[in-house]
């Protein structure tokens, strides 16, 4: 449960790295993408269902959420932690710079002679539009700004305890998927029919969020949305999945292939390398190391096998879909003991024939934790 008390910890701990970048106040942005709305429910506990909304979080006065819809704003008020929710007070659509008014208000009355505000946007935009922010540069003309991502970006990374029980629920439930596909996985059943009865189950387990995954038909493993495709014999199944569970919308992720009757000899060898590269990948999966470090080992050890690595080799899990850290060569962070990483690597070898397969993990200070749990086995169905 996200208490009062949790959320006053929360605050300090971001106040405190505001005084640390000279930061008189934050602007959080949000949409109701599921990379987007991370920043905001981190601070509120509110997830917002549609369009945008906006967060004022000054160092010195109690934040501000900026709702664009009277029925956002009154969900915020009954189940976040926001003592002073507004909406815009009109119809978003026909005026989307309302909320930059707000904003720039704000900061026009800000104590200050010149107050310093950073912008934090969502994992993949830098938070406001060009025009958004010009309409709070001139209702605020002497105030600075910058882009400050990582400020909450670095405390969100970490999971505490309280966190860490959402992420194993989440957890739970990626490996319930595996067995519901198991069970209803045979030739003749469509795609959809198999993430059917996988959302069915999930969702009365307490599913808040998923993205399903697959590729059935094709053997480079370019997985994709379910479709109305029949599972056929010799198909190699595989399965991914990404869920948040309710009522606190934490993500976790596994991937596994299956194989409909015996499987080929290229995917085994495929199936063996990716245990191999998840494995030298988790013993530096731990407090010290380098992001890139866990990447570069990946990474040799699918060449060195002669394949290659279709795309990044993981990422961070949280409350946005794919948070940060990117398990990539280029991102030289220091792992930190509570981030939650999965791996899963893409493998293809010089034949075009694909494996994606991987698990979700937590940092630890001499090791890592494997957060799921489902078989990690190359299985058949007859």
């Amino acid at each position: 449960m996200i208490t009062l008390n949790e959320m006053e910890r929360r605050y300090l701990t971001l106040k405190e790295a505001m005084k640390e970048h000279n930061l008189d106040a934050l602007i959080i942005y949000g949409t109701a993408e599921t990379s987007g709305r991370g920043n905001l429910r981190y601070l509120t506990n509110w997830r917002i269902p549609s369009r945008r909304a906006y967060l004022f979080v000054p160092l010195n006065n109690e934040p501000v959420l900026i709702c664009t819809t009277k029925g956002h704003m009154q969900t915020a008020m009954k189940v976040g932690f926001i003592k002073d929710v507004r909406w815009i007070e009109c119809l978003y659509e026909l005026h989307p710079f309302k909320p930059a008014e707000i904003l720039g208000h704000l900061l026009a009355n800000f104590p200050g002679s010149k107050p310093h505000i950073g912008i934090a946007g969502t994992p993949r935009t830098l938070g406001l539009t060009a025009p958004e922010f010009e309409t709070i540069r001139q209702l605020a003309p002497k105030a600075t700004f910058s882009h400050t991502d990582t400020v909450l970006r670095n405390i969100r990374a970490v999971k505490n305890d309280v966190e860490m029980k959402f992420v194993e629920e989440a957890s739970a439930l990626a490996d319930l998927a595996y067995d519901v596909s198991l069970r209803n996985l045979k030739k003749g059943k469509q795609e959809i029919e198999i993430f059917a009865e996988i959302y069915r189950e999930l969702i009365i387990r307490g599913l808040e969020d998923s993205l399903f995954l697959v590729d059935s038909e094709s053997k480079n493993s370019f997985i994709h949305h379910p479709t109305k495709r029949m599972i056929e014999k010799g198909d190699l199944f595989i399965l991914s999945v990404e869920v948040s569970s309710a009522p606190y919308g934490y993500w976790s992720q596994i991937a596994r292939p299956i194989s409909i009757g015996p499987p080929q000899s290229w995917a085994e060898r495929l199936f063996d390398v990716a245990l191999t590269a998840e494995s030298v990948g988790k013993e530096y999966l731990k407090e010290g190391n380098r992001v890139s470090d866990v990447a570069i080992k990946m990474l040799n050890a699918i060449t060195k096998a002669g394949c290659q690595a279709g795309h990044w080799v993981g990422h961070g899990m949280g409350l946005d879909l794919g948070e940060y850290p990117p398990v990539s060569s280029e991102c030289d962070d220091i792992l930190k003991e509570g981030m939650i990483i999965t791996l899963h690597p893409y493998i293809y070898d010089l034949d075009g024939h694909g494996m994606f397969y991987g698990n979700t993990f937590v940092v630890g200070k001499t090791g890592c934790t494997e957060l799921t749990h489902a078989p990690k086995e190359l299985l058949t169905i007859i």
